[in-house]
């Protein structure tokens, strides 16, 4: 315990952090500013998030500037989305079939010309999956009843990634930063994700996971798979409209982050991690669907 705490401690002085979360709380008063009073709830959640870890990082650490053109490809291809059916809410396209979504995930391969694979050669395979996979939960999840959730996940997944690997810098930032962002969803400012800003955060997140964690190929699975339940859950939302309790959506989230952090705890393989992964989201989406299911006559009677 006395680790831990001092690991905590180590984080909340890091420059890394520091700067995250100062830039993260300009950034979100920025959002406050424009969304408080205005008609419809702001939309730059995903694209603010971003461009402030984007930002922290290149104050911090030398970056190619290829990341950036890689996440620029990305939020060009989400504009795209965002035009076609991102910004309709209730749309009854089918987004996870969308040609946008492959779009993403070709263009999401453009940051896999930066990784240095060495003995992790399934990263450049994964990570396109991981990007447009997270992304697509993330903006599910925000056009969802349960959007007020979509700020404390994405910061839980945040913090799983911290915990996985504690000692790195550059995941410093991406932690200072959640922390405004994950109130940014929640009232009074309600803030909403679009498709372009829901895969930049995903590329952005994905991106600084495999840099921090490369020698530890294991560390990487299970950062990745932090994000696993998004989808899963944002597929959940989407295809059972209606009255979702955003608690339980949230509770199940950190209830599998928490359990997939402790299994990268104490194996050193990634195919384990994985298959964990695997298994542990298809067990969160079941359980999220059964239990809705179970006590849907309470709230529908309430």
């Amino acid at each position: 315990m006395q680790k831990e705490i001092g690991a905590v401690v180590d984080l909340l002085s890091h420059p890394g952090f520091l700067t995250g979360l100062g830039i993260g709380l300009l950034a979100a008063a920025l959002l406050l500013a424009t969304g408080v009073g205005g008609r419809r709830d702001p939309r730059g959640w995903g694209l603010a998030f971003a461009s402030t870890v984007a930002v922290g990082v290149s104050i911090r650490f030398d970056v190619d500037l290829v990341v950036y053109i890689s996440v620029i490809a990305l939020v060009l291809v989400g504009l795209v989305g965002d035009l076609l059916v991102g910004g309709r809410e209730g749309s009854a396209g089918p987004p996870m079939t969308m040609g946008y979504w492959l779009a993403a995930l070709f263009a999401s391969f453009g940051l896999v010309s930066l990784l240095q694979v060495g003995e992790v050669g399934w990263a450049p395979w994964v990570l396109p999956i991981v990007i447009a996979g997270s992304g697509a939960g993330i903006w599910l999840l925000s056009r969802s009843d349960v959007s007020e959730a979509v700020g404390p996940m994405v910061a839980i997944s945040i913090a799983g990634m911290w915990v996985t690997v504690p000692e790195t810098d550059m995941i410093t930032v991406l932690v200072g930063a959640g922390i405004p962002f994950a109130l940014a969803t929640l009232p009074p400012l309600r803030a909403r994700a679009l498709v372009a800003g829901a895969l930049a955060i995903a590329g952005m997140m994905a991106w600084v996971v495999f840099v921090e964690g490369v020698s530890r190929p294991w560390t990487i699975a299970a950062s990745w798979a932090t994000l696993a339940t998004l989808p899963i859950l944002g597929v959940l939302v989407w295809i059972r409209p209606g009255s979702h309790n955003k608690y339980l959506v949230f509770g199940i989230h950190v209830a599998y982050v928490v359990v997939i952090t402790r299994v990268a705890d104490i194996t050193d393989s990634a195919a384990t991690v994985a298959a964990a992964a695997l298994l542990l989201g298809v067990s969160a989406g079941v359980a999220a669907f059964v239990v809705e299911r179970l006590y849907e006559p309470v709230r529908v009677g309430s």
